[in-house]
């Protein structure tokens, strides 16, 4: 009798041991959809990788999960005439994850410690070769003295006083501006300008002098003196 028992003890142990076996090995986590289109933001990785040389990505709000909007912003009319190239003034980005972080964080210093609506740019060329959606092409900026409303507002990120932006930074910029002439949101003739030279800020200059000093080699670079009298002619008139 005792014999017996033993065997079925035994028989029950090993069967579990089989049971336990199949159990781990045929066991595959749930794969998370990867579907663009299903609801909710993705992960800060979600189709992020670094820029290829030559291609032109724009990473849209969703992406990078921006907060909605505390107000709708000012409508703005297209075709622009005029393109404004600012920086954030904070540290550069160089790989998705970081220009995601920084993206967000900018738009929340400016939604909490400036009051605006929303992210100030319409755009930002970030570090790591891509376009960064902020207000899009059809909203205005927020008021600003000495920027002119009817612009598209493209910041690099990052500080640039001894180095000079990437080519790949550089590069997205000029994507984004010919972009935007292609679909019809900016000026075939457009001027492009840059933020520290129309309010003339010696410590803005000074963080940005590299980066103004290769946009001047750009098409379409209007000096601040050409842009003062082009807006006193057209205010005349």
């Amino acid at each position: 009798m005792v014999l017996l028992l033993v065997a079925i003890v035994l028989l029950i142990i090993r069967q579990n041991n089989v049971s336990s076996q199949c159990t781990i090995e045929n066991f595959h986590p749930k794969e998370t959809s990867t579907n663009p289109t299903s609801p909710g933001p993705p992960s800060e990785t979600s189709g992020l990788t670094t820029s290829r040389p030559g291609s032109f990505e724009l990473v849209s709000r969703q992406e990078w999960s921006a907060e909605t909007p505390k107000a709708p912003p000012a409508h703005l009319q297209t075709p622009v005439p005029y393109v404004l190239i600012l920086h954030t003034g904070t540290e550069n980005c160089y790989t998705p994850k970081q220009c995601v972080q920084r993206v967000r964080l900018i738009q929340t210093f400016h939604m909490e410690n400036q009051n605006w609506e929303d992210i100030g740019y319409n755009f930002l060329s970030g570090g790591d070769g891509r376009a960064y959606e902020g207000r899009g092409w059809k909203n205005r900026g927020p008021e600003t003295y000495g920027y002119p409303d009817e612009s598209v507002r493209i910041a690099f990120t990052g500080i640039f006083n001894t180095t000079i932006p990437s080519d790949r930074q550089l590069t997205a910029c000029k994507n984004l501006i010919k972009k935007g002439v292609e679909k019809g949101y900016i000026n075939k003739d457009y001027k492009l300008i840059a933020a520290a030279h129309l309010q003339k800020i010696h410590a803005e200059e000074s963080q940005t002098k590299t980066l103004y000093d290769e946009l001047k080699s750009w098409e379409h670079w209007t000096n601040p003196e050409e842009l003062y009298m082009f807006k006193n002619v057209e205010s005349s008139n």
